[in-house]
């Protein structure tokens, strides 16, 4: 659903959905001297020279050319929200400036929106993260961070020397070589590594950090040998370097890692590269300073490549869990209390963003689905809860707010169910079906869990443990995003209201 703000070049309304839009143009509330932005926009637009032109009456004035672009800066707002009412086209006798006042307060109080008159519109504030380098070779920085699933990029080895290498250092006797490239596609760099050394004690790494094709004046590269974790007389080899990166806004010394896995007696053929290091700091959502960190983990050079993860510190314990729903994808959407957030016009250095929000979920109807459950039922939303209220549960088998958060909805279930209360389980974390059933046995989970189905997760937007309440009769999602200690105040006030 599309979001529009209009202006009649003296005050700013909207949020409005795109059908709103048609109907009060149809309407002649709006007419070709008013300009509309569309959400996400960069630029106001004359009505009359948009896509809405075809819905204007014929005889609507012709456009004029403003002297100065009116409303607010060319900026995203910063709580934009969808809304639901549809406006039907109303026939105007003739135009007052009080038919469009009158339209914007009846669409306010008709739940489509907000609008902002003599105040102006309030933007997303820019965000700056600090880029940092994180220990690679330390479990200090993985500890403080929380970071608990890394990925990597993999590369090919071959003892073929690239033909772009001119000089390599002396005294190297079987050399293989990596091709390691990073950087945003116009402008991506690639940086040549050599491996000497391969099942001796003792192996060497060099690393063509400044991507000159000369691997003899860079930085020292580490050198470990991994402990035989396979017991059978491999080896794998760890490499730490610093990598020259030119997409980050200024010349940054990268920490890297290297994994090169050797089998015995045989040569390595493929490396696995981690990009030790991130950019931290905090963003501001809901009036509450929250802990920010974004981390190339598979050296891309590229934060706006979509691999690259986005972390929120939700739970205010200094770390970012990816079990805990605090990590994401930076093209991904963020789940906060029932608000949906994306980040915005980021760029490869990732020195700015904006986190937007794009739409809220409470008091809005739930998305309705059928689902068969575990045991064999099948349920329909909301249509299986009439008289009810029912709690949506959205677990994972990891991450300490999953732990916590079930323990606490047993005793939840136990006190209110009587009352009203009915509990809808869902495993958001892809584990076999065997093992979904035995964990749910041992932890005794008395209540419906439905079949595994992305379906579900992406009709609530879920990619983390979340909790979601709504009324069986209504269909309405009452609250969202509640864990531990608020499980309890959020069933109960729920449960209070409904019998009113």
């Amino acid at each position: 659903m599309n979001t529009w703000f209009y202006s009649d070049t003296q005050q700013t309304y909207g949020p409005i959905t795109t059908e709103q839009l048609i109907a009060m143009i149809q309407a002649g509330q709006l007419v070709a001297g008013h300009f509309i932005m569309p959400y996400g926009a960069q630029e106001w637009q004359a009505l009359g020279a948009s896509p809405f032109a075809g819905y204007l009456p014929p005889a609507a004035p012709p456009v004029a050319a403003p002297a100065a672009r009116p409303g607010p800066p060319a900026q995203r707002p910063a709580q934009p929200r969808s809304a639901s009412a549809h406006h039907a086209p109303m026939p105007v006798k003739k135009k007052s400036p009080w038919v469009a006042i009158a339209a914007v307060l009846a669409l306010a109080a008709a739940g489509g929106g907000y609008f902002w008159t003599s105040t102006p519109p309030s933007w997303p504030a820019e965000v700056k993260l600090s880029l940092v380098n994180l220990d690679a070779h330390s479990v200090d920085d993985n500890a403080r961070f929380g970071i608990e699933l890394l990925h990597s990029s993999e590369f090919i080895i071959s003892s073929n020397r690239p033909v772009s290498v001119k000089k390599i250092p002396t005294g190297v006797i079987a050399p293989f070589y990596a091709e390691l490239k990073n950087g945003p596609p116009e402008s991506q760099r690639t940086h040549c590594l050599l491996i000497d050394g391969v099942g001796t004690p003792n192996p060497k790494g060099y690393l063509d950090s400044n991507a000159n094709d000369d691997l003899t004046d860079d930085p020292v590269c580490l050198c470990k040998i991994a402990p035989d974790y396979r017991k059978d007389g491999s080896q794998d080899i760890r490499i730490y370097a610093l990598l020259e990166l030119k997409s980050m806004g200024t010349e940054f010394q990268a920490q890297i890692g290297c994994l090169v896995p050797c089998k015995k007696g045989g040569a390595p053929e493929n490396l696995y590269l981690n990009g030790w290091y991130a950019r931290t700091g905090s963003v501001r959502i809901q009036d509450k300073e929250i802990g920010a960190l974004m981390l190339d983990d598979r050296c891309t050079g590229d934060f706006s490549h979509p691999t690259c993860n986005f972390g929120l510190d939700l739970n205010g314990d200094g770390k970012f869990r990816y079990q805990d729903g605090e990590v994401i994808f930076v093209g991904d959407h963020f789940n906060v209390n029932g608000t949906i957030y994306e980040l915005s016009g980021l760029t490869p250095s990732g020195d700015s963003f904006r986190l937007t929000q794009i739409e809220t979920l409470i008091g809005e109807l739930a998305p309705s689905f059928e689902a068969n459950t575990l045991s064999g039922e099948k349920i329909s939303m909301p249509s299986s809860y009439r008289g009810k209220i029912v709690l949506v549960h959205f677990w994972g088998f990891e991450g300490t707010r999953a732990h916590q958060d079930l323990s606490v909805i047993k005793l939840v279930y136990e006190k209110h169910h009587t009352a009203g209360l009915e509990v809808l389980g869902e495993c958001w974390s892809h584990e076999r079906r065997d093992k979904r059933i035995a964990f749910l046995q041992e932890r005794q989970m008395p209540w419906p869990q439905a079949e595994e189905d992305d379906g579900i997760l992406k009709l609530f937007r879920i990619n983390s443990v979340t909790n979601v309440l709504i009324d069986g009769d209504s269909g309405k999602i009452l609250a969202i995003g509640f864990h531990g200690s608020g499980i309890e105040p959020a069933v109960a006030k729920a449960l209070a209201e409904k019998k009113r």
